[in-house]
């Protein structure tokens, strides 16, 4: 299963807010199709496209690249690549900072475990 995952992940493109949509629109006026055909054409899930296009998203680098050559367009300068997995380090963090806040000490005794574990 792991393996599936890493073998999915790809580097993402990531725009200034507003030009990712802004591609996609000129990319679809180049093509004169609508977001369900570009979808379609593209062999992706229309709600996929939505979430790209309100931004909710970064693309990934493959896609980027098919749109580009589809639709003749040339690759803004004003972009930038990022690697797979670029955020997990800051969300780990913050998730354990969070959780830190919550519970206090996370992780316990060794002997309180062993207890409960006997007690189970």
């Amino acid at each position: 299963m792991a393996e599936s995952l890493i073998c999915k992940a790809e580097k993402r493109v990531v725009f200034p807010p507003g030009e990712q949509f802004r591609f996609l629109l000129k990319a679809l006026a180049n093509l004169n199709l609508s977001w369900s055909q570009l979808a379609s054409k593209m062999k992706i899930n229309r709600r996929t496209l939505n979430d790209w296009k309100r931004e909710k998203y970064f693309l990934p680098l493959s896609f980027f690249k098919k749109v580009c050559r589809f639709a003749k367009l040339k690759e803004p300068s004003n972009i930038e690549i990022r690697p797979p997995f670029w955020s997990v380090r800051k969300a780990a963090r913050l998730g354990g900072k969070i959780a830190f806040q919550k519970y206090g000490f996370v992780g316990g005794s060794p002997e309180k475990r062993r207890q409960k574990w006997l007690e189970w």
